[in-house]
């Protein structure tokens, strides 16, 4: 009300206070015969004020999607786990302590994450953390499917894949925008159904399980798993000044 009738003077005093929480990380394995782990991401929390069907609801769909169509798959050399973590808008703390605390990460080799993945009118981007031979193979996987895919090649600490760069493992973080900067309703209480196509979510889900087989199954995988020296240290960066670690 009062920002809505024009320009206004006025000054804001917010106290505000850290209390002790709980939140959760909700897994699930379809099994292979290795010991390599691929990791398929979402998370099911969300901010004050913003009902969050997109961030990431979405995502939470897309995984579910994910382990119905893997149900089942067979030849696969390496397990595929489907995760949902707890608190990511606190600066990804679930993803955190499952990276670096739970003791249960130490074999993963590749994340792909699910992070509003379902705005209705859109352009969906593919930002991938590895060698230049991922983006590669994303390209040309895109290329012989119906997903319109831009890929770009980008070190991102603002979702739950980057716990798992920092422990050695290229990503993907699959979102779609509205803007060049997002989406046009981040975080506010506009992220609502009406925003969401159920078509998109399905499309994606079925591009990530052609992806995830493809590498489960693989002797050889089509790109390393490495980072270069220069995101090494981009990414030491990173993580100190987003995880408060040296």
């Amino acid at each position: 009300r009062v920002f809505g009738g024009g320009p206004v003077g006025c000054r804001f005093t917010v106290a505000g206070r850290v209390v002790p929480g709980r939140s959760s990380v909700v897994t699930g394995d379809v099994p292979g015969s290795g010991p390599g782990l691929l990791l398929a991401g979402a998370h099911h929390d969300t901010v004050f004020n913003s009902p969050a069907p997109d961030d990431d609801l979405c995502g939470v769909a897309a995984g579910l999607l994910l382990a119905k169509r893997l149900r089942g798959a067979r030849g696969l050399r390496s397990t595929i786990r489907i995760c949902s973590f707890g608190a990511e808008e606190q600066l990804s703390e679930g993803a955190r302590w499952y990276a670096f605390e739970s003791g249960l990460a130490q074999n993963v080799r590749f994340v792909i994450q699910n992070d509003g993945v379902g705005i209705r009118a859109g352009v969906t981007l593919a930002r991938a953390a590895g060698p230049s031979l991922l983006a590669d193979w994303l390209c040309r996987r895109a290329r012989r499917s119906p997903m319109q895919l831009k890929v770009v090649e980008e070190l991102s600490p603002f979702s739950d894949h980057f716990p798992f760069n920092c422990l050695g493992a290229p990503s993907v973080w699959f979102t779609r925008q509205s803007t060049t900067s997002g989406r046009h309703y981040h975080h506010t209480i506009h992220d609502g159904f009406a925003e969401i196509s159920l078509r998109r979510i399905v499309e994606l889900a079925d591009f990530e399980a052609s992806l995830l087989l493809t590498l489960a199954r693989a002797e050889r995988w089509p790109f390393p798993c490495e980072f270069s020296p220069g995101l090494r240290r981009e990414m030491a960066v990173l993580k100190h000044d987003w995880f408060s670690a040296g």
